[in-house]
């Protein structure tokens, strides 16, 4: 069994100098194999021949590996995170819209007055840095539940579930009943952990939650979710602007606010915030004679990642404001309030409507979450 213990040691021997710089591998001539003498048996020659007793068993300078595809090194993984600056500079001086991908410049500025909207999930890479003096927005994106009611004698109780968020824990619709009973507002949508949410660095396109919907005589809906952005550049951040990824206010009465977004800033140098960051939840509808109001939105999520943070903006979280009880709900037949998108912080609940219709405003969501972490972020992206 001895003769496979030779070219065995051998291949372990060649991985150990796989990488190393050109160099002979010599055996000695009248070998006597065993783990015991393996070091003796083989010796590795950075230059010249071979030593006496020993021949040339293999030149490890015609090892040679595959080339790329323009004969280059590969980017190392620093670079893969702030991109290669392929798309060279990006100024913006008025209003200009990126669709959703992974974007790679050099350096990106956006000017005072101008506006720059990505889709949600949309990455911001620069090998140098993002200066934004104007307004970073990114539209709403998880749908709220809609729902047709055709009369007050007719209606249809069908709806669509609201679009779930990061949590995949969407809020509810209002229940259907009649005054002979208490008719229930649906509960919230939940939110995230503070643990859980200071992991987030990647979310992909799905931010704040959708809200639920109440009821009415027309077309109704919950406010949308809002969308999320990584900005991700090696030299610096600085936003004097205006960052905007919100829930967007229920536009029905009776419906849920959608949950706020996520915004990740990320450099290997510095962060600095003198302007506004924007996650906050949108607002639930207010109530109508066949609806309870509808719950608030939950905050969303802000992290910051450098190593050198100066924070002397804003950074607005709040939660959606529930739908006030503008009108008491008469209706024989009537729904509950929608409840409000979660974002980090959970959705408001829906308002009840009581058999003698007294009814309350619709619940609040609850606040978001901001981490700054002091920290080099290339290996946790």
């Amino acid at each position: 069994m001895m003769k496979f213990v030779f070219p065995i040691l051998i291949g372990c021997f060649l991985v150990a100098v796989e990488h190393a710089e050109a160099a002979k591998i010599c055996v000695k001539k009248k070998t006597q194999v065993g783990f015991t003498s393996f070091a003796k048996n083989i010796k590795k020659v950075d230059s010249g021949n071979c030593p006496r007793g020993f021949k040339e068993l293999i030149d490890t300078s015609s090892f040679q590996g595959p080339a790329g595809s323009d004969g280059s090194n590969g980017a190392d993984g620093a670079l893969e995170i702030y991109g290669n600056g392929n798309q060279g500079a990006l100024i913006v001086t008025g209003n200009v819209t990126l669709p959703a991908g992974d974007h790679q410049y050099t350096n990106v500025t956006i000017d005072t007055s101008a506006t720059l909207t990505v889709e949600s999930g949309s990455t911001i890479r620069c090998t140098g840095s993002f200066e934004n003096r104007g307004t970073l927005n990114v539209p709403a994106f998880t749908s709220g539940a809609v729902r047709s009611d055709v009369s007050d004698t007719d209606i249809e109780i069908s709806a669509s579930a609201p679009g779930p968020g990061i949590t995949s824990c969407p809020a509810g619709n209002g229940a259907y009943g009649t005054s002979a009973a208490i008719v229930r507002g649906a509960l919230n949508g939940c939110g995230i952990p503070e643990g859980s949410s200071a992991q987030i660095l990647r979310p992909g396109a799905f931010g704040g939650g959708g809200g639920g919907v109440g009821g009415s005589t027309s077309l109704v809906a919950g406010g949308a979710g809002g969308g999320t952005v990584r900005v991700l550049c090696k030299t610096s951040i600085q936003n004097s602007g205006f960052i905007y990824a919100v829930g967007q206010d229920s536009p029905s009465q009776g419906g849920g606010g959608g949950g706020g977004g996520i915004v990740i800033l990320a450099s290997s140098g510095s962060i600095t915030n003198t302007g506004a960051l924007s996650v906050y939840g949108g607002d639930g509808g207010d109530s109508s004679a066949k609806s309870g109001a509808g719950g608030g939105g939950g905050g969303g999520l802000v992290h910051l990642l450098a190593p050198t943070i100066t924070q002397n903006g804003t950074i607005a979280l709040a939660g959606g404001i529930g739908g006030t009880l503008s009108i008491a709900t008469t209706a024989a037949k009537r729904f509950g309030g929608g409840a409000g998108g979660d974002g980090t912080g959970y959705g408001g609940n829906g308002a009840d409507i009581n058999t003698d219709n007294s009814s309350t405003a619709g619940e609040d969501g609850q606040s978001g979450l901001s981490f700054q972490t002091l920290t080099d972020p290339t290996s946790l992206l």
